[in-house]
């Protein structure tokens, strides 16, 4: 008798993403519209009375949002979609845009 083994290998690349201030949104205002339904929710539906960072993080972690928008006052958290035209309201907001790092393999064999 032969025995035949068969090893398939696959290579998946995951593209590491990192959060970065939405340019097209003027500082304090906020992106247009309303934020993605996530869980049910729609405003703070990436989390309540979080910290600027731990917004991001959770934004990062949730495949559907595209911009990360942040109460200043009250930590809520909201996730968009999309962030096309901006909104002024009587609270502050940081906005943040999520966008693909640049391969790590670039920066450890830079040349200089």
């Amino acid at each position: 008798t032969t025995t035949t083994t068969t090893t398939t290998t696959t290579t998946t690349t995951a593209t590491a993403f990192e959060m970065v201030r939405a340019w097209q949104v003027r500082e304090g205002e906020r992106c247009g519209g309303l934020p993605i339904m996530l869980r049910g929710e729609t405003w703070a539906n990436l989390g309540k009375d979080l910290s600027q960072e731990s917004c991001k993080a959770a934004c990062l972690s949730e495949e559907q949002c595209s911009f990360a928008i942040f109460r200043a006052d009250n930590g809520a958290c909201s996730a968009f979609g999309s962030c096309d035209t901006s909104f002024s309201s009587r609270y502050f907001f940081e906005n943040w845009q999520k966008v693909p790092v640049a391969a790590p393999w670039m920066a450890d064999h830079a040349i200089g």
